[in-house]
């Protein structure tokens, strides 16, 4: 047995004896998303009828975190259909015309860790939004690409008074992705991506002290428009607690969706 297989299943076997309902013990804000917990998957808004098949249209995913952050879809034909790889990951799928809201404030906050599976069929893509469109600086919130190789705002985080924070990083198209994002400090963004290393990235200048939005959280496009920068691919996984998460928690975060995605991560 090869050694990257090995390590590929040490690490998946390290996912399953950590779950990321530890994040949130002693109340802890954010959320956890999971496609393959068919049990959180419905076909209609109000979760009255489960997810059944491949093919279905998600109108509903249900929180994890035990904080009520419930993404949805009212409009038939902007929901993602639910969908496994052929290694039998379990996915929302993304047209291009397909997207999913939750709440105002629903994974809104200026401290955070996020990690993400996901494949998307070309960089600039959108996966989550709090922020919208507009430029740099001018509007609150925060907002996460896919892949943003020329460097100018893959993982964008805005206080929308003058001052705005950026990375870049490189995804290649039509792939399984883990990434890894935060924003823990005023002056920097981190970030990873499968098995890279943390990196900071700094661009727009000054302090961001405060990125929460009162806009409405979405995934799969931008908050104010389903046709501005939307996704086409996949998301095998979302989770985010608003806190400094530990060393140890950011590993056991990209592990665990390495595990879900069938990505070797660090």
């Amino acid at each position: 047995m090869s050694l990257a297989l090995l390590a590929a299943r040490a690490r998946i076997n390290h996912s399953a004896a950590w779950t990321p309902a530890s994040l949130f013990v002693g109340g802890f804000d954010g959320g956890w998303y999971d496609p393959s917990d068919l049990t959180t998957l419905f076909q209609d808004v109000l979760g009255t009828m489960p997810i059944t098949a491949t093919g279905q249209s998600v109108a509903l995913i249900k929180d994890k975190s035990g904080n009520g952050h419930d993404f949805s879809e009212a409009t038939s034909l902007s929901r993602p259909t639910y969908q496994v790889d052929g290694s039998s990951n379990a996915y929302l799928s993304f047209s291009g015309t397909n997207f999913m809201d939750a709440a105002t404030g629903a994974l809104s906050a200026t401290t955070f860790g996020l990690v993400i599976g996901y494949n998307a069929s070309a960089a600039g893509q959108r996966l989550v939004d709090t922020r919208g469109t507009g430029a740099g600086g001018a509007v609150k919130g925060w907002y996460l690409k896919a892949s943003d190789p020329s460097g100018s705002d893959g993982f964008a985080i805005d206080d929308g008074a003058g001052h705005f924070l950026t990375s870049n990083h490189t995804a290649t198209a039509s792939t399984n992705h883990v990434g890894y994002f935060d924003h823990v400090t005023s002056t920097a963004v981190r970030y990873a991506i499968d098995n890279g290393s943390l990196t900071s990235s700094s661009a727009g200048g000054g302090t961001v002290t405060d990125c929460t939005s009162t806009t409405i959280t979405r995934i799969g496009a931008a908050t104010n428009s389903s046709s501005t920068q939307p996704l086409t691919g996949r998301i095998y996984g979302i989770i985010q607690v608003k806190k400094t998460p530990s060393s140890t928690e950011i590993t056991n975060m990209r592990h665990y969706m390495g595990g879900k995605t069938g990505v070797v991560t660090v």
